[in-house]
């Protein structure tokens, strides 16, 4: 998929929402490194008490003054209230 993407963009550059391999994880610690990188707050946390699962990490980032979690899976780039997270994890499993 990946070099598909390479030959029709013209580019190796792939927006991350169009990549087809990797979990939830891998994608959270993707997002922090760009994140940091242009200055944006950005936590990953992991565990039940974050994500409602051991299995699950999850990028948060601070906006406004408000917490939301980056949907880095199934729409990539939304941003979801942190405070509904636990009803919602398993929109994040892949």
């Amino acid at each position: 998929a990946s070099s598909r993407e390479k030959k029709l963009r013209r580019s190796v550059v792939i927006s991350l929402g169009r990549l087809g391999v990797g979990s939830a994880r891998h994608r959270a610690l993707l997002f922090k490194l760009l994140a940091d990188s242009l200055n944006i707050k950005c936590q990953i946390r992991k565990g039940v008490s974050a994500s409602g699962t051991d299995d699950l990490a999850v990028a948060f980032v601070q906006m406004a003054g408000k917490e939301y979690i980056v949907d880095l899976v199934t729409n990539p780039g939304a941003l979801l209230a942190a405070s509904g997270f636990t009803t919602q994890h398993d929109r994040f499993k892949r």
